[in-house]
């Protein structure tokens, strides 16, 4: 049905990877557009709201009128943050929102998605493989490795499932050496054996093969990280810029 596949879309928004703003549009039509493709709102009215997104996502009004080459990596997350907001969408996708940045822009991508979310009461998907920014932001996480879901709950409840991605991932060097090691510590019950557990509660938990179309149900406000191992690109998209 079209017109319910248009409800849904006007319904989220997506930050692409590496921004995907449209290179021969200014910061200020790029988060027009999506406003002026519902052909409704007037131009001041656009001019209001797109002044009102760039303020959102701590970007300054003399910016608007800069081309995308213009700006640095973390000023292009930030107005392709506000081009996914355009529409106060209730679901948002974030397609590795910290990649390419340094560890304080990071920081503050994150913060700023953090405050977002709850201001707006957002929820929000991540497709993450960094991670400080699945410990800072995710209530819940879902492990896709093999073509499969293999673990899904939160982040002390997914370390514990013995797989491993899961062990390699979470509990190596780099996996130790992360911000979010601070949560691990917590985390030194032994770990449950893959496909001792079915689905229960919070901590769902499969061994099943994924289906083509995959749908994770999360609650209102939730933010859910997917990293992500093992899964072709023919099935999932391109990746980069051609979505999640």
């Amino acid at each position: 049905n079209l017109d319910a596949l248009k409800s849904i879309r006007h319904r989220s928004g997506v930050l692409f990877q590496h921004g995907a703003l449209f290179s021969a549009l200014t910061v200020f039509d790029n988060i027009a557009l999506p406003m002026r493709e519902l052909h409704c709102l007037d131009e001041a009215l656009i001019h209001d709201l797109v002044m009102l997104k760039l303020r959102m996502v701590e970007v300054g009004a003399e910016h608007a009128n800069k081309m995308p080459a213009e700006l640095s990596g973390g000023m292009v997350k930030r107005v392709a943050l506000a081009r996914a907001l355009a529409l106060d969408p209730e679901l948002l996708f974030l397609d590795e929102p910290t990649a390419g940045l340094d560890p304080s822009l990071s920081e503050s991508i994150v913060d700023l998605v953090h405050s977002l979310r709850e201001e707006l009461t957002l929820t929000i998907v991540m497709v993450t493989h960094d991670l400080d920014t699945l410990a800072a932001i995710s209530t819940r996480i879902a492990v896709l490795a093999d073509q499969q879901i293999i673990a899904l709950g939160n982040l002390q409840e997914v370390v514990k499932v013995d797989h491993p991605f899961i062990k390699n991932f979470f509990w190596g060097e780099r996996g130790q050496a992360g911000n979010h090691a601070v949560a691990l510590r917590d985390t030194q019950n032994p770990r449950v054996p893959l496909g001792s557990l079915q689905s229960h509660g919070d901590a769902t938990l499969s061994g099943s093969p994924l289906p083509k179309w995959n749908v994770i149900v999360f609650r209102l406000g939730e933010s859910i990280a997917l990293p992500l191992h093992g899964l072709g690109r023919e099935r999932w998209g391109r990746g980069g810029d051609g979505g999640l």
